[in-house]
């Protein structure tokens, strides 16, 4: 995704993406033990956006959306910023949040990015559809648009 801005500057986000089961719960609050053991769930089918493309249609749908807050390109800002959310079951996008943090603007701009994904395929689990979850980092990443080199030479 390219964003050329007053200053020759261009957006570059990146993104990787990892899959996880949210189980519901029945209770309102849950204990935690200190070490959790992990759990495997056997996922069928992963949850997928209208017209497929797996992972890496993901990964470029937030970052389609993502807009770099002004003020962190004026900072020139760079970094990473880890979001979490939820595929429910119907497909909508349910819990997100922020679980690395860049600074609050641009973990805002992620936030409203996976919000505005498109409903999902559900991933399937035991032959039902299932919350699935995600965890992505999205990296901000500002870069410097080659210009042409207008050097002195020995021309005729």
């Amino acid at each position: 995704m390219s964003l050329f801005l007053q200053k020759p500057l261009r957006l570059v986000l990146l993104g990787s993406i990892a899959f996880f089961v949210v189980r519901p719960v029945a209770a309102q609050t849950v204990a935690v033990p200190a070490k959790a053991e992990t759990q495997y769930v056997y996922v069928e089918k992963l949850p997928e956006l209208p017209g497929g493309g797996g992972e890496h249609a993901v990964v470029t749908a937030i970052q389609q959306r993502v807009i770099y807050p002004p003020a962190a390109i004026r900072e020139q800002l760079e970094g990473r910023t880890k979001v979490w959310f939820v595929v429910k079951a119907d497909g909508g996008i349910g819990a997100v949040r922020i679980t690395e943090s860049l600074r609050a603007d641009c973990d805002s701009a992620v936030v409203e990015a996976v919000r505005q994904l498109p409903h999902f395929e559900p991933g399937i689990i035991a032959g039902k559809p299932s919350a699935i979850g995600y965890t992505i980092p999205i990296t901000f990443r500002l870069q410097k648009v080659a210009r042409p080199h207008l050097g002195v030479g020995s021309g005729n």
